[in-house]
């Protein structure tokens, strides 16, 4: 089956209603399968979060090697971020 048209909610949120109804009507024993980006946001989609987390780590230990020290990078890195926030702040166009 196919379903097209304008989408006014996000995928997640139209697939997550699409299994709850399922559920309801669909009897024991059908399954949804699914193709395109569905298939890969089901899939891919709980794994955001560990990679993110893998690189921040990683850069964390490189900047540690550079830096020679554990306390260096959070230093430098909460600059960065405050440097980022205060520049958005005082912007001039």
């Amino acid at each position: 089956m196919t379903i097209s048209g304008v989408p006014t909610r996000s995928l997640d949120t139209a697939l997550k209603f699409l299994e709850d109804e399922a559920r309801k009507i669909l009897p024991k024993g059908y399954v949804l399968d699914y193709t395109g980006e569905s298939r890969q946001l089901r899939t891919e989609g709980d794994k955001f979060l560990p990679a993110f987390t893998l690189a921040i780590i990683l850069i964390f230990l490189v900047l540690a090697a550079q830096f020679n020290s554990f306390r260096d990078p959070l230093s430098f890195s909460s600059d960065q971020f405050r440097w980022h926030f205060l520049a958005r702040s005082f912007s001039c166009s």
